[in-house]
Parts: C-alpha cells; structure tokens; sequence
C-alpha cells in the first residue's frame, strides 16, 4: 500500500514538473487545493478546508525549492488564500511555516507576502468578522518571523501597509482596527 504523504509529495513533484512541459492540468489541480475564501460560494468551510490542506501542505513544503515565478498562480493562492480564520492553531501553524519556508527560500516572495498580510488588518472593523484578535495575532505571527528571518523585508512591509490602507470614506471602526495592527507592526518591526 502506497503511503499517502508520499503520494502527495509526487503528485506536486509532477504537477510543477509537468508546467515546464506545458501541461497544466495537475498544476490547477493543485492550486485549486490551496484556494479557500471565507465569502465563497463552494461548500467549505474553514474546518473543512483545514482538514482537505492539511496533507498537501507538507506536500508543497517538501517542494518549495522550486516556487519560482513559474508557478506564480499557486504562491498567490497560498498566500492569498483564507488560511488565517481557521479555527485549528496546528494548521495555522504548519501554514505560517509553508509560507515562511516560501519566502526564505524566494525571497522574491516577500513583497506580496506582505501584501497577502496586511489586508488582513482591517478584519474585525466589520460586524460579521469573528474572533478578529485571533486573526491579528496569526497574521503578526507570521510577519514577525518573516521580519526575523529576512531582516531586509521592512521596505516591502511599509509598501503593503501604505498600500493597504483603508480608505477615508471607510467607517472609522475599520480605520482604528488597521491603525492599531499598524502600530503592532511597528513594536516588533519598527527601526
């Protein structure tokens, strides 16, 4: 019987091998896996999506050497995706390690990394956002050890928290939200 984390480990060995040939199809089959929003139309909710990615996370990692500008549609699926709401703190944690993983080995990576990030710091300034603290606080996590891993990243995160930036027009419970998560940023990435 075959072992389902090897398994995985092939099939992403093959779908990022098989882009270089010019077939696509087991690669959006793989990005399709890491694509989760809270707001979706499909069936999944944050637990359901948790357990369907937790497998193919380790999957991915053992293969993030090859995350270059290739395969820009997964990496922004990864770090796009909706991982940061989910209710179980071991996925959140092997997710903030794929991304962190990305990032050090393609430090190219990191300006929409950070991007991906800080528009997360408005969440909770609207009234159907729920447990917005644990949210932030996977979100400044994440930033904290990309900040420690690549100490350079600074500049990408001032841009991302410049661009952003909510609007003058937006309700001004939003404002203080993303106010207070930027001056969290700077206790850990200021200087």
């Amino acid at each position: 019987m075959i072992n389902k984390q090897v398994f995985l480990q092939k099939f992403v060995e093959s779908a990022l091998l098989q882009v270089k040939e010019g077939n696509l199809d087991e690669y959006h089959k793989l990005v399709k896996v890491f694509a989760y929003t809270r707001h979706s139309t499909l069936d999944v909710t944050a637990t359901k999506y948790t357990t369907e990615v937790s497998p193919w996370i380790q999957a991915l990692s053992a293969n993030v050497s090859s995350l270059g500008i290739t395969y820009r549609d997964l990496v922004t699926t990864v770090f796009s995706s909706d991982w940061v709401t989910a209710p179980n703190p071991r996925f959140v944690r092997s997710y903030t390690t794929l991304v962190l993983q990305i990032v050090s080995a393609h430090p190219e990576w990191v300006p929409q990394a950070m991007s991906s990030l800080a528009r997360w710091f408005t969440y909770g300034g609207h009234h159907k956002d729920t447990e917005p603290e644990r949210v932030h606080s996977h979100v400044h996590v994440l930033i904290q050890e990309i900040h420690r891993a690549i100490p350079t990243c600074g500049p990408s995160l001032v841009a991302a928290l410049a661009e952003s930036w909510p609007f003058r027009a937006i309700r001004a419970n939003v404002q203080v939200v993303y106010v207070r998560n930027v001056l969290r940023c700077l206790e850990y990435a200021g200087g």
